[in-house]
């Protein structure tokens, strides 16, 4: 605990202290809407519960011991704050909260649900391939072989891998513009 003739001197350091770390994370932490004053108390909190868990013990002093909670609890008030505004009222999502969460704006949100979309059609698509072609395409583009490779491990011709390659690429063509006029 806290000697009595320091009480007044160490709360002083602490709290200028805790001045110039909230100054220095809400410059850091842009687009939190606690101001400095908010995040001082925090940090005062942090502090004297870490300085009545302090002994005095020849060790660190009181300040040191407690700078670091003193921190921690305003970082803690900070991911408060944010998880709040991250979570509308009445608990529904919107496009705004996700991209806030997710770090990206809507269209690159939408983008990447286009792609997963287009994603899964396609795979929908090779699945509807007849198995030697479905082979072919997973060997090419999934696992990396070349027409050579993939006709060594096939036991065929390369004129027969360049056929069910041609006979698939036509065929997913036209499922996926089928796909397409459908939705």
């Amino acid at each position: 605990m806290i000697a009595n003739q320091d009480h007044a001197a160490t709360i002083e350091r602490s709290l200028k202290s805790a001045r110039i770390f909230a100054a220095r994370l809400r410059y850091q932490a842009e687009g939190t809407i606690m101001d400095v004053d908010d995040l001082v108390q925090e940090g005062m909190v942090g502090f004297l519960e870490a300085a009545c868990r302090h002994k005095e013990s020849g060790g660190a002093s009181v300040s040191t011991f407690a700078a670091s909670r003193m921190q921690g609890e305003m970082m803690d008030a900070i991911r408060r704050v944010r998880a709040q505004k991250r979570m509308p009222a009445g608990g529904v999502i919107d496009l705004d909260s996700i991209n806030e969460i997710a770090g990206f704006d809507g269209r690159e949100l939408i983008n990447v649900l286009m792609r997963e979309q287009l994603l899964d059609a396609v795979v929908d698509c090779i699945n509807k391939l007849a198995t030697g072609q479905r082979e072919v395409i997973q060997k090419i583009y999934i696992d990396g072989m070349n027409a050579k490779e993939v006709a060594a491990q096939l036991n065929v011709t390369e004129g027969a891998i360049s056929q069910r390659h041609k006979g698939a690429i036509g065929r997913l063509r036209k499922l996926l513009t089928d796909k397409e006029s459908i939705n």
